[in-house]
């Protein structure tokens, strides 16, 4: 027994106490078992974006250079000839991209990697307390590669687009069996 282990009713119990899971925290699963439509439409609730699962290579590809634009300017990465910011965790399928699209044009995205063949980024930093979760059987996954250019939005419609799209994270790594 670790410093995890899952209640009866499958949640994560950690040395705490809590337990914890994506209806508890707040979000209520409202998407399609079908993690590919999944989908918030532009105009939902007021909102301008279309946020969803990338569908299309076009899409990934725009993430990818929103990424490598923002974690250039933060001064987080180096120029590259491809202008593309692309994990190894993004070549496999337990990596999505999400993202949200104004007037068709990527301008907030963020990836979802779920524990795969290249285990998740954090891991070099902290592999026992990952493996020590793996051993308990918690679904794990990492959040990782976020970036936006909404640059005319006010600061409620960033922080707005930002928590629906982490909502939107949340519904897909729900469906996908992430605890």
């Amino acid at each position: 027994m670790g410093a995890f282990d899952r209640t009866s009713d499958g949640r994560i119990k950690n040395r705490f106490g809590g337990g914890s899971s994506a209806a508890n925290l707040g979000f209520e699963p409202t998407a399609s078992p079908n993690v590919r439509t999944a989908a918030i439409p532009a105009n939902s609730r007021n909102s301008p974006y279309l946020m969803q699962v990338s569908e299309t290579r076009g899409d990934r590809e725009a993430a990818f250079q929103l990424v490598h634009r923002a974690y250039r300017e933060a001064g987080l990465t180096d120029d590259n000839p491809m202008q593309m910011r692309v994990i190894k965790h993004h070549l496999l399928d337990t990596t999505e991209v999400l993202v949200a699209k104004r007037n068709g044009n990527v301008c907030f995205t963020i990836s979802l990697v779920r524990d795969g063949h290249y285990g998740l980024p954090a891991e070099s930093l902290f592999p026992t307390e990952i493996q020590a979760m793996r051993e308990a059987g918690v679904g794990l996954a990492e959040v990782s590669c976020v970036a936006s250019d909404c640059g005319g939005d006010s600061k409620k419609q960033r922080f707005e687009t930002l928590f629906k799209m982490l909502t939107l994270t949340a519904h897909v790594a729900q469906r996908r069996g992430v605890d």
